[in-house]
């Protein structure tokens, strides 16, 4: 038994580590990929404060920098209504806090029905759930923290000023939202083309342990595209909003495209990888063409991860494509395993077709058809 666990142990050992150094790599990219916006954030939530105390005279117009932040937010998108919302949240409840509070003081029963109220109001307006929480929180905040009615709409304007630093940091935002999907969609694509080549490699040793570990990765990397999701979203935010960004709106468009044919390439990944090791438990054998067929695949999609805005590069990639795609139609197949991939491969191909520009008609006819041949009797 002893002997046992120090097997698995160090069988195991090898995974853990690989999988923690991919976790702190993701971590620390995650990061980077925000320290901009982080910044954006801190100096609008300090910029905002510096100017109520010092426009407004207000010892500590809190507001303006919770407003800041919340309008920001940890995304681009949507901060206009977001900036909107926040606003008109805050005025509402400045207003029927102030005014609850003139009439019947501050108290239990009171917080409970100006809260009530408050969130109704802004229900009723057609109001979201920010404007809601706002308005509900800014009236209990009137009624319990502010000592003169004054004071209520004081605040208000501490929100008005936060709100108005995130408007013009959301006109200017940096340029690394609009690079992010182009960042995102590359890393995708390095991380197709090393899990092909690794696939082909784990089948040529035989190593169903190592198999089961690529196969982890092609799974794993649907986050990379929730992460190019969001990027598109966010870019698209910024070129629509920011009238210094808003001429590269065509080109963040034609990025967020390419999101429906990399999530099938995924998906088609994630089927070969596992056929593969379906054939090595099995002992099935691959033809060789196959195989080849998948390294080559990886090579060209390792070549369009570099590619970047170049039509040249993107041609000579769409030109490897087709030639790839034909011969498939021709390989000699002898195996299930084997008539399986070249399928996967063949829809790997379309999908690639499609991300260099071309719609599914014309990359599905940029393909030449299997031949009649009945591959099951050769």
């Amino acid at each position: 038994m002893r002997d046992l666990s120090q097997d698995l142990s160090k069988e195991l050992a090898p995974r853990v580590v690989r999988r923690s150094r991919a976790s702190v790599g993701t971590r620390v990219r995650r990061l980077r990929s925000r320290i901009i916006f982080i910044l954006q954030c801190s100096l609008g939530a300090g910029f905002s404060w510096w100017l109520a105390v010092t426009l407004l005279g207000h010892p500590a117009p809190y507001l303006a920098p919770v407003a800041a932040i919340i309008c920001l937010g940890l995304s681009f998108g949507q901060r206009f209504r977001r900036i909107v919302e926040v606003t008109v949240g805050v005025a509402l409840g400045v207003l029927i806090g102030s005014a609850f509070a003139h009439i019947f003081g501050a108290g239990t029963w009171q917080i409970i029905v100006v809260a009530a109220l408050s969130m109704a109001s802004a229900a009723l307006l057609g109001g979201g759930v920010l404007i809601s929480t706002q308005a509900a929180v800014q009236s209990i905040i009137v009624m319990t923290l502010v000592t003169h009615v004054d004071g209520g709409f004081e605040r208000w304007f501490d929100a008005v000023i936060g709100s108005a630093v995130a408007l013009v940091l959301a006109a200017i935002a940096p340029a690394s939202p609009i690079e992010r999907p182009r960042d995102a969609a590359a890393r995708i694509a390095t991380k197709v083309a090393q899990i092909l080549k690794d696939a082909g490699a784990v089948y040529r040793e035989k190593d169903l342990d190592a198999a089961g570990d690529v196969l982890e990765r092609a799974r794993a990397i649907e986050a990379d595209l929730d992460d190019f999701t969001e990027a598109t979203r966010e870019g698209l935010a910024v070129v629509r909003s920011s009238p210094i960004f808003y001429r590269r709106a065509n080109q963040v468009q034609e990025i967020a495209a390419l999101s429906a044919p990399l999530d099938r390439a995924v998906r088609n990944l994630r089927v070969l990888v596992r056929r593969i090791g379906t054939a090595i438990w099995r002992d099935d054998i691959i033809d060789r063409n196959v195989l080849d067929g998948i390294d080559e695949l990886g090579q060209i999609i390792e070549e369009m991860s570099r590619a970047g805005d170049s039509g040249a590069r993107l041609r000579h990639s769409r030109d490897r494509i087709v030639a790839l795609g034909d011969a498939t139609s021709e390989y000699d197949i002898h195996s299930l395993s084997s008539a399986v991939l070249t399928g996967q491969i063949r829809s790997i191909v379309v999908d690639l077709l499609e991300i260099t520009g071309l719609s599914y008609a014309e990359a599905r006819d940029r393909i030449r058809a299997f031949d009649d041949r009945d591959w099951a009797s050769d």
